[in-house]
């Protein structure tokens, strides 16, 4: 941990991000609907997902600061994967309805163009999940907390995400009315990718996975170059 204040940092960090999200969401959809904008609801379903999952991160992050106990002698820590795998869930599950949407609209053709607000409110999401990634990311480093860094990812995702709409967006402006939907539909795949890397890193995190055999190597010959220490790696 870099400086003292970094703990607090990192719990004020996971609550402002689970607020963030929320409000974000409740934009995003309403502001999507009234435009007609299938890409930035789509953002806006990302984004409560975002919040669900953060909520939940919250609550590992006040269960694994617990001290051990004789019940539980290795402590609680291992709460904050089980947390990264509900996270994951979330997304997926927003991804698919996204995804089946923006199918269905294709099928169906697109009934309107979205408005110019959207433009607006897309830019302004955009540099919100910006500035909650770069947050969650200096916290999660700096504290080695697994679920904050997946939370991180999650804002990283959103920005993406707010991203690709934009681009959508412009593209409908420029003639190209299935744009909005193509960008909802890159979105959703987008955070399948998300939550499957998210759910195995979970996964991973429960069962004590190895460590790869570079890292084992590096951390042999750093060792072999402190006085005292003999021997090396027969592997």
């Amino acid at each position: 941990m870099k400086f003292p204040e970094c703990e607090s940092c990192g719990t004020k960090s996971a609550r402002w991000s689970f607020v963030g999200n929320l409000l974000a969401a409740i934009f995003k959809v309403v502001l999507g609907t009234i435009t007609g904008s299938k890409g930035l609801v789509a953002d806006g379903v990302h984004s409560g997902a975002d919040a669900l999952s953060s909520l939940l991160i919250l609550v590992a992050l006040n269960i694994s600061g617990r001290p051990p106990s004789e019940r539980h002698p290795f402590g609680y820590g291992k709460v904050e994967y089980i947390s990264t795998l509900c996270a994951s869930l979330f997304l997926f599950v927003g991804a698919s309805s996204i995804f089946v949407d923006a199918l269905h609209t294709f099928g169906q053709g697109v009934q309107k163009v979205p408005s110019n607000a959207a433009l607006l409110a897309t830019l302004l999401s955009l540099v919100f999940s910006y500035l909650m990634y770069t947050s969650n990311k200096c916290a999660g480093t700096q504290l080695g907390s697994p679920a904050l860094l997946a939370d991180s990812n999650e804002s990283k995702a959103d920005s993406i995400s707010s991203l690709a709409v934009l681009c959508g967006l412009i593209g409908t402006k420029m003639g190209f009315v299935y744009a909005d939907t193509a960008a909802a539909a890159f979105v959703s795949l987008f955070i399948f990718r998300m939550s499957v890397e998210m759910f195995f890193q979970g996964i991973h995190g429960l069962i004590d996975t190895a460590m790869d055999k570079e890292d084992i190597d590096r951390i042999t010959v750093v060792s072999l170059t402190i006085d005292g220490v003999e021997g090396g790696s027969d592997r």
